[in-house]
């Protein structure tokens, strides 16, 4: 008997050590970081901010944005997080609501622009939402831009035999897309793709002797032109899709655009491209970040010092708007008709040609760890907002508990013999399905973008994107808004 409580005591006392040093490890800030994140965000310069969010209007207004163009406008997913804001933001440079058209399952906030409910993973569907009759006043001689924008976000899901739950919107829906847009002959197709794409998986069970410089996927440095994780390494379901739906776009770059068939009386081609914003979009109507930051008034996290690269959705909406003026200054030098055949005079040589690429755009400066996120919260909320830790060694344990759970459940509602014991299983929802290892690569992942290519003048290749609100301004202005949305404004 003896034996048995001193083995217990012994591997009691061995799991409790592990866990400590483990969680010593992943909270670790490791040396190539520390220079990028010296700058924390102390009190007084979240005060600063805040009080500066309070003060002063947001600064994309119309003198901010890129010029109106007077073109027709398909937004997919237009009443969305990031769809709202591109809507918003075409409205405030001067383009005509009734050259805009939002495709999504409900309606847009903005009642001035056209709407028609569609499911894009129904290609009949997308076809007729395309081919909807514009306003007698709409000249259908103008050009159309397309931004699609819609996903389906389930990054929580690893597994192959859950990628289906993904695909059917993101791959499948986006090559209708894809397909009405080159039909409805459309000159500009822009894809909002996701930084997931670049994300590598990360390993959180740390051998004791292991230093965290050897933690494979610890630090991830995510830029233009790197090396993208193999389809089989994809670190979940979510990026796996936005990867392949990223291919297809691209691949779709100068495609004959028109008349519904196979040639173009008019000449017109399609160019493309794609924007991979992250690593988290937030802003005001954030329903994963800030929504949950201002209805808590605990909040957890497990990966307080982690570094991790976000976007505020308004610069994120605005690189859009950028890539869109690039490729429509492209098709203005373009000569030569179908073929797309550029001439070789010094306009042309000012501006590069960009179509069918990606790029990484984020916000500008240093990136913040998660706690600054927090202690930001905390102080926008007069203190009513507070952090709890919690160990991520224990967290991702249970994540691993989570995710048998999930797959077990879905095996068993597909087998026949077996299906009765889901009744004795309850459906996972809310929080507790999202804890699964797939959400924890991005969470205790030290994520940086370098969006220098995007920051690159016109006449260097990039898309001379200049985010108009750092990180800090851009969560204070998020969660004022919620708090005013929540009655919680203090």
């Amino acid at each position: 008997m003896a034996i048995f409580w001193v083995t217990s005591l012994l591997v009691l006392l061995v799991t409790v050590a592990y866990v400590w040093f483990n969680d010593e490890k992943l909270n670790s800030i490791p040396p190539e970081l520390v220079k990028l994140t010296s700058n924390r965000w102390s009190p007084g310069f979240m005060k600063r901010a805040l009080q500066k969010a309070k003060d002063e209007k947001t600064p994309f207004r119309r003198e901010n944005l890129p010029a109106r163009t007077g073109r027709r406008y398909v937004v997919v997913g237009g009443a969305g997080f990031l769809g709202q804001c591109i809507v918003r933001q075409l409205l405030e440079r001067g383009e005509d609501p009734l050259k805009i058209r939002v495709l999504d399952v409900q309606p847009p906030k903005s009642p001035s622009v056209g709407f028609v409910k569609v499911d894009i993973s129904d290609p009949k569907a997308v076809d007729a939402a395309f081919g909807e009759p514009w306003p007698p006043e709409v000249e259908l001689e103008s050009e159309l831009t397309v931004f699609h924008t819609a996903a389906v976000i389930r990054f929580w899901e690893r597994h192959t035999s859950l990628l289906h739950l993904s695909s059917k919107v993101n791959v499948e829906g986006t090559r209708n897309i894809m397909d009405a847009s080159i039909k409805a002959g459309a000159s500009v197709l822009l894809y909002t793709s996701s930084s997931a794409v670049g994300t590598f998986p990360t390993k959180m069970f740390m051998w004791p002797w292991e230093s965290y410089a050897r933690r494979k996927g610890g630090v991830q440095v995510m830029r233009d032109g790197m090396t993208l994780p193999r389809d089989e390494d994809q670190f979940s379901a979510y990026a796996l899709t936005k990867l392949m739906a990223e291919r297809m776009v691209l691949g779709a770059d100068r495609s004959v655009s028109g008349s519904g068939s196979g040639t173009s009386s008019q000449g017109k081609v399609l160019r493309t491209g794609a924007l991979r914003p992250g690593g988290i979009i937030y802003g005001p109507g954030d329903k994963m970040l800030i929504e949950r930051f201002v209805a808590n008034e605990t909040n957890v996290t497990f990966s307080p010092n982690t570094v991790i690269a976000s976007i505020y959705v308004e610069n994120c909406s605005l690189a859009h708007l950028l890539y869109e003026q690039r490729l429509i200054g492209i098709q203005g030098q373009t000569r030569g008709g179908v073929g797309g055949v550029q001439s070789h005079d010094s306009e042309v040589k000012k501006n590069m040609d960009i179509g069918g690429q990606a790029f990484f755009v984020t916000d500008p400066g240093p990136p913040p760890t998660t706690l600054d996120h927090h202690n930001l919260a905390t102080i926008v909320s007069g203190g009513k907002m507070q952090t709890k830790l919690i160990s991520p060694t224990l967290i991702t344990a249970i994540a691993h508990l989570v995710e048998w759970y999930y797959l077990s459940r879905v095996n068993l509602e597909k087998s026949q013999r077996y299906k009765w014991a889901c009744r004795f299983m309850p459906k996972l929802s809310g929080t507790i399905v999202m804890v699964q290892p797939s959400t924890l690569v991005t969470a205790c992942s030290h994520l940086y973008i370098d969006d220098e290519r995007a920051r690159r003048r016109v006449e260097e290749g990039g898309l001379g994107y200049r985010g108009l609100c750092e990180t800090i301004e851009g969560v204070c202005r998020s969660i004022l808004d919620e708090q005013e949305a929540q009655g919680k404004r203090v």
